[in-house]
């Protein structure tokens, strides 16, 4: 049964990781720098049994939405910055994910985001680093439904990540689906993961580690399965332990008469047993144990350091900023231009904060393209940031950031304003209004206090203007504001420059 709603106390934070198999929620109180778990909940969904052709059915839909509500009363009364909702290979994969996430935002008023197989590796480990002390440096496995995430770490620090397109649904469906086992089943199961693995094994095998752990539902039914069929089972799956359930499997000859697993675990075991062997024999693993956290605590952890000022999403930033050299006063010029237009559109208090987080790492980020040219240098940033492995951010927020840098200057056309769960296109379109003046305003590199500006809004033009005729005494300036018009109109929307 769900527990009553909680009571939105300054220090409750929840994450909900909607997977491919299940939906969990946890919910946690920060004390004293660590969390203390309050509330847990698993809702079997089963998503990706629901991807047909690419797009999920009606069916997994549905299911899905069922359990989001049932989650609903939980997050009653916690604040949007205290709630982070992440969705991971079921939806990456699915054509039509933008219509369930635009159905579980009329259940649950949260954000979702789609993370990539890195990002979720990457959190996977963060739950991991900060709920397990550890000696030496960790390799992490975790099976999902339709992915497995591979992640060597030491200490809070990943060291190497990947994401592969193989889980214990996806496997389920393509070599045990009439529930048949057999031994060439079981072969081409695990011949297929084999070639997945080989596409990072020569990266991990070179940065070695000194203990592997298992997180997550299919590594604990195959714990519970090794139990079962050994009768001094040390609580690890060893070499012997594989070899021993690979021998159990083939006996049983079809999944029904696997007994003691669980009803909605039952039919993925052989395909989960299949990639984890492969796994073992890839690799090279000896030993594996269970690690009771994974993806939803490392969400509940980053949740924290960013109501802490410690945000991961800077960090990136800044080392992105460090790899391509860029002119961290021209940022700065651009950043207190920003501070200057943003507060001008009036918008709510959460929300300016959040335009501004946005826009100030866009401002950090704009010159970037300059690393390979200044001629369309805004389409090499654009690239670069869309492409770029941005540890912390989500699909949603990597495009946003693209799409400020790409839109900084020159022509731009509404079409090309991505579709995002996170934001609506007239809110990005405002941001990228803000960010193009900060930019022009700042061109020629001066350091040099701008008079106050004023922009004012009608229902047909925006208009922009400086105090005590500044503008008449910086023609080139001014000429650059009547180039930005242009660009403006030739997009079918109105600014004025009133002087």
């Amino acid at each position: 049964m769900l527990a009553t709603p909680l009571s939105g106390d300054a220090t409750e934070v929840a994450a909900v990781d909607i997977g491919s198999n299940s939906i969990h929620l946890i919910v946690a109180r920060q004390i004293n720098g660590t969390l203390q778990p309050l509330i847990a909940e698993k809702q079997m969904v089963r998503l990706a049994a629901g991807l047909k052709r690419g797009k999920l059915n009606a069916a997994a839909i549905d299911r899905g939405l069922h359990a989001l509500h049932a989650l609903e009363p939980v997050l009653a009364g916690l604040p949007a910055e205290r709630v982070r909702i992440i969705a991971t290979h079921a939806l990456r994969a699915a054509k039509n994910r933008d219509e369930f996430i635009a159905a579980a935002r009329e259940v649950l008023p949260y954000p979702i985001e789609v993370v990539s197989g890195d990002e979720e590796a990457r959190l996977i480990y963060q739950g991991v680093a900060h709920t397990t002390p550890a000696d030496g440096r960790r390799l992490i496995i975790d099976i999902g439904g339709g992915s497995t995430e591979f992640v060597i770490g030491e200490q809070f620090q990943p060291l190497q990540l990947s994401s592969l397109s193989m889980g214990s649904e996806s496997y389920r469906r393509k070599y045990f689906k009439h529930g048949d086992i057999t031994a060439q089943q079981l072969a081409k199961a695990t011949e297929a993961a084999s070639v997945e693995l080989a596409k990072m094994e020569r990266r991990f095998c070179a940065t070695g580690w000194q203990h592997a752990l298992g997180t997550s539902g299919s590594i604990k039914v195959l714990l519970r399965f090794a139990a079962l069929c050994e009768d001094n089972f040390q609580q690890q799956l060893t070499t012997a332990t594989m070899a021993t359930l690979r021998k159990v499997l083939l006996a049983a000859q079809h999944i029904d008469n696997l007994s003691g697993i669980d009803s909605d675990r039952q039919a993925q075991l052989p395909a989960a047993f299949a990639i984890l062997d492969a796994a073992f024999n890839v690799l090279g693993i000896e030993s594996l144990q269970l690690n009771e956290a994974a993806l939803r605590e490392g969400v509940l952890y980053e949740l924290c350091d960013q109501l802490d000022e410690r945000d991961i999403r800077k960090r990136t930033i800044d080392s992105l900023c460090l790899r391509y050299s860029t002119d961290s006063n021209q940022s700065q010029r651009v950043a207190r231009t920003i501070a200057q237009l943003l507060p001008q559109l009036q918008l709510p208090k959460k929300t300016h904060r959040e335009y501004a987080l946005y826009l100030n790492w866009a401002a950090a980020l704009h010159e970037v393209g300059l690393d390979i040219s200044h001629r369309k240098l805004q389409e090499h940033g654009r690239y670069i940031i869309a492409n770029a492995e941005l540890p912390g951010f989500s699909r949603d927020q990597q495009q946003i950031l693209a799409t400020l840098v790409g839109m900084q200057r020159k022509s731009f056309y509404r079409h090309q304003l991505p579709k995002l769960t996170l934001l609506s296109r007239p809110a990005l379109l405002q941001m990228v209004l803000i960010m193009r003046l900060a930019v022009v305003l700042n061109t020629r590199r001066l350091d040099r206090e701008l008079p106050p500006i004023t922009l004012s809004f009608d229902t047909t033009a925006t208009q922009l203007s400086f105090a005590d005729q500044w503008l008449d005494s910086h023609p080139l300036l001014a000429a650059d504001l009547e180039r930005e018009i242009a660009y403006w109109r030739g997009c079918g929307l109105k600014l004025k420059l009133l002087r």
